[in-house]
């Protein structure tokens, strides 16, 4: 199995949440891995009323620390992946990780929710696995407004709509609401 890394700390704080940190360690089965901008980031939330698992999560493994070519590549990959604005740290675990596996050649995954982590992950051919279905793949939680297809993806609810116009319900893309 390949190694997965976690890019940020939002899935493993989702997991804590919900108390369930036991089934990511399940899953992982020895397998998973962070950088040491994640280890941090887990340290700092565990602060958290509710999050004080994220101090103990050794089913993650070791901590991957960047060698100085990685941190390089960690600050080419975060501005690209930074808007204006952007505090200096966001964007880092997910940088960070990239660069260590694209550097290092790792025969690993990367564990994200983010959009931006997983097309820059993408372009240094990294495979990704999310925890919750892309907005292209999410289910409408109501029909068409005009020939009622329902419960499909938004992208199936455009090749299979049977009405003529493209901009129906509040999204304007033929389809009306979206699940969260």
């Amino acid at each position: 199995m390949a190694t997965l890394f976690f890019t940020d700390n939002t899935v493993l704080v989702n997991f804590a949440h919900m108390r369930r940190l036991d089934l990511l360690a399940n899953v992982l089965n020895g397998h998973g891995a962070w950088s040491l901008t994640v280890s941090s980031e887990c340290h700092l939330s565990s602060r958290q009323p509710g999050l004080d698992a994220l101090d103990s999560v050794g089913f993650l493994g070791e901590v991957f620390v960047p060698t100085p070519a990685e941190r390089i590549a960690t600050q080419i990959i975060r501005d690209m992946m930074a808007s204006p604005g952007d505090a200096s740290t966001q964007h880092q675990g997910e940088a960070e990780t990239i660069a260590i596996i694209d550097e290092r050649q790792l025969a690993a995954l990367i564990v994200t929710d983010d959009a931006g982590a997983k097309a820059q992950a993408t372009q240094h051919n990294i495979r990704v696995i999310t925890t919750f279905l892309h907005e292209s793949e999410r289910l409408i939680d109501a029909s068409c407004g005009r020939c009622g297809t329902r419960r499909v993806s938004k992208d199936s609810c455009r090749a299979n709509c049977t009405c003529s116009t493209s901009r129906i319900g509040t999204t304007g893309d033929g389809c009306s609401r979206w699940l969260t």
